[in-house]
């Protein structure tokens, strides 16, 4: 495990550099019976963003609709082609380099995926608002955003929650969450420090490969923002978006303050003159 002292002088990996082991990382499919329970008959188009190294490819080359899946990082764009083209799905998938702050893909989508946490990515309201007006742009007039947040409970864990995330752990405290094989048969482990505060969750993460001899070992930090449901909806007001149903889990129970999850399916607000209805 490595030593607390270390990390202050370890490289800081990039989330390009993230990409050649995100599948390796980020292995869920926790959400994906919810997600494929929202491509109801009148959905034919789909957009999910930010999709990192693409993890919903499968199930979604299955719906048939035609999907637009959107990343910040071209690393992580470019193994999605590969996987879309691995499906044989070319006609009816992309992938595209954008940022969900100022998208212009130039079409508007029934669906618009917004997956674990990755809303909370954005650290200021300014983002936020602005990612917000972005989807709103992209929707088709009776299309449906769903974006999933983690409230970071403090009640008991479950499996549903973020899995880097344990609020029995202290502040501070460096934590070994697991050893995964890479591919090229190196060992991929990270380790994790937590800092949750009142507004905010901060995870530094550090990653030892190990293989051929050799151990390379790396640092990033994230920073996800924390809502209650007041807050966000009084985002969506600003940016003509209404909450039309809000969930606690994937089974679709109601949403509580003690929920672990606040997953929000939003619809555009009717304009009249620059006023919303």
């Amino acid at each position: 495990m490595p030593n607390l002292s270390t990390i202050s002088d370890t490289r800081k990996i990039t989330y390009q550099e993230r990409a050649q082991f995100y599948d390796v990382e980020y292995v869920t499919d926790v959400d994906q019976h919810f997600l494929q329970s929202l491509v109801s008959s009148d959905v034919y188009s789909i957009l999910e963003v930010p999709c990192g190294s693409g993890r919903n490819v499968s199930w979604l080359a299955e719906t048939g609709c035609f999907v637009t899946q959107v990343d910040l990082e071209k690393s992580m764009v470019d193994k999605v082609k590969e996987k879309i083209k691995q499906a044989n799905r070319q006609d009816r998938m992309l992938a595209i380099v954008s940022d969900m702050r100022d998208m212009n893909l130039e079409r508007e989508f029934d669906l618009v995926l917004v997956p674990q946490e990755a809303f909370q990515l954005l650290a200021n309201e300014h983002d936020a608002i602005k990612a917000l007006l972005s989807f709103r742009k992209h929707l088709s007039m009776d299309g449906t955003i769903m974006i999933d947040l983690a409230t970071f409970s403090h009640k008991s864990k479950s499996h549903i929650g973020p899995s880097y995330y344990d609020p029995s752990f202290p502040n501070g405290e460096l934590i070994r969450e697991w050893t995964r094989q890479l591919p090229n048969g190196k060992s991929l482990t990270r380790s994790r420090i937590q800092h949750d505060l009142p507004s905010s969750l901060i995870v530094e993460f550090f990653y030892e490969i190990e293989g051929n001899n050799q151990k390379e070992t790396y640092v990033t930090n994230m920073l996800l923002r924390k809502y209650d449901f007041d807050h966000f909806r009084s985002l969506c007001k600003e940016t003509a978006l209404e909450v039309t149903e809000v969930y606690g889990d994937y089974n679709r129970a109601s949403y509580t303050t003690d929920s672990e999850r606040m997953i929000l399916l939003l619809k555009k607000k009717l304009m009249l003159r620059g006023v919303s209805l």
